[in-house]
């Protein structure tokens, strides 16, 4: 019987340095797997900080997209109305020729007028 006893308690031992053993790989495993799930958790809080970089990024590329199509507005807004003054200047200057042809019509009318008068003129005294 005491025998059977010490045999019992060999593959008891046994049995108790296997599950040392195994509870040792265990806690191995785990602080394994803790130190990798730590890795994981800083990946994961410098992608969030990336994606933070980003959103910001994105949204002064939108703020800038939005300044650049304000001045792309104000550019064509100035070029329509400086083609306009353009225009409205042409027209003057041609509205002012006609004027002045008119005006230089009418001075050689008036110096026909005069060259006529002055012949009348020295016909009769001469």
């Amino acid at each position: 019987c005491l025998a059977h006893l010490e045999d019992s308690l060999y593959h008891t031992h046994a049995t108790l340095a296997d599950v040392h053993t195994e509870g040792s790989l265990v806690s191995a495993s785990l602080d394994s797997s803790k130190r990798h799930l730590a890795q994981v958790e800083h990946s994961l809080q410098q992608l969030l900080v990336q994606e933070q970089e980003l959103s910001q990024q994105l949204a002064l590329s939108h703020q800038s997209l939005a300044h650049l199509q304000h001045l792309q507005s104000e550019t064509e807004r100035e070029s329509l109305q400086e083609a306009r003054l353009r225009q409205e200047d042409e027209v003057a200057q041609e509205h002012l020729a006609h004027e002045v042809s008119l005006a230089l019509d009418e001075r050689q009318r008036q110096v026909q007028q005069c060259q006529e008068h002055v012949q009348e003129s020295e016909q009769r005294l001469g």
